[in-house]
């Protein structure tokens, strides 16, 4: 499913790190809106978040462009839209999700 915390913090501009779940994957693409490390490596989400901290006016970016995209495809009026689509496209006959 969809990770609610990560469109939370996206929403206010907190940078993302994340194991690479599929939910994660919805919201982040890797070193463009934030990290997504190997899910059991440890190391690896130590790294990511090191980098973050580390580099604030990446990670700042990074927030930016994350907060852009869930504002872009995830706040209410476009979830609204994307459920009555998928409503519709139900009442069709047709598969849920293009």
């Amino acid at each position: 499913g969809l990770v609610r915390v990560l469109l939370e913090a996206a929403a206010a501009k907190v940078p993302l790190v994340s194991t690479a779940n599929e939910g994660a994957a919805d919201i982040i693409a890797h070193g463009i809106t934030g990290y997504l490390t190997p899910i059991g490596d440890p190391d690896k989400l130590a790294e990511s978040i090191l980098a973050m901290l580390q580099h604030p006016v990446r990670a700042k970016q990074m927030a930016e462009r994350a907060h852009e995209y869930v504002m872009s495809h995830f706040a209410p009026d476009k979830l609204t839209e994307r459920w009555l689509a998928m409503w519709r496209r139900v009442a069709q006959g047709l598969t849920p999700c293009e």
